[in-house]
C-alpha cells in the first residue's frame, strides 16, 4: 500500500488508471497520496496548478488539477470539455472538502463530478 491509498485501490491504479478524486483537509497527505499515485501514473503527467486552467492538447498522460473545488463555473466546463474530448488520458483531481454538496447545490457540475469522481481515496466525496 502507498501513502494512505487501500491495497485494492491501488491495484486499479495499476491496472487501469481510472480518473481520481483524492478528497482530504490534511494537506501535507493529500500531497503524499497524489505523489503516490502519480509513480503509478501514465506518462507524461501535466500539473494543471494555475488558473486560468492551462490544458494539454495530447490525448494520453495524466492530467493533474488539485483544488478542483475551487474551479468556477467557466474553468469546470472547460474541464469537462477537456475530459470529454480526451477519453484516453488520466484525471487526478484533489480538493480539501467533499464535492457532492457542491454538486447538490448547483456550484459544482454534476457531469464533471461523476467523471472525476471514478476512483475516490479519501475522506467522503
Amino acid at each position: 500500500m502507498k501513502a494512505s491509498i487501500p491495497s485494492d485501490c491501488w491495484q486499479v491504479l495499476q491496472a487501469v488508471h481510472p480518473n481520481v478524486l483524492v478528497v482530504n483537509r490534511d494537506t501535507q497527505q493529500r500531497a503524499r497520496t497524489v505523489e503516490a499515485i502519480l509513480e503509478a501514473a501514465r506518462a507524461p503527467i501535466w500539473r494543471c496548478e494555475r488558473r486560468p486552467l492551462e490544458l494539454p492538447s495530447a490525448d494520453v498522460g495524466t492530467l493533474l488539477v488539485p483544488d478542483v473545488h475551487a474551479l468556477g463555473e467557466s474553468e469546470q466546463l472547460e474541464l469537462l470539455a477537456w475530459a470529454r474530448g480526451h477519453k484516453t488520458a488520466q484525471i487526478v483531481t484533489t480538493t480539501p472538502v467533499p464535492l457532492y454538496p457542491a454538486v447538490r447545490t448547483g456550484r459544482f457540475l454534476d457531469e464533471l463530478y461523476y467523471r472525476i469522481n471514478v476512483l475516490l481515496i479519501g475522506e467522503d466525496a
